[in-house]
């Protein structure tokens, strides 16, 4: 559901913000390779948005 959400608005944080909490509880039940992959994704979204907006953006990098 977010993705396609984010797909429609890619301006919205809210994937790299569910990304970052997938990533936390991943790595809570040992699985510490998807919880990495699933944070870097939520970089690579926050990083594309501090481009667009850094003032708004650059802040949750």
């Amino acid at each position: 559901m977010k993705r396609a959400l984010a797909e429609a608005n890619p301006d919205a944080p809210d994937l790299a913000g569910a990304l970052n909490n997938l990533s936390v509880r991943l790595g809570a039940v040992g699985r510490p390779v998807a919880g990495l992959t699933a944070i870097q994704e939520a970089v690579t979204i926050r990083r594309t948005l501090a481009e667009a907006n850094p003032d708004l953006f650059e802040p949750a990098l």
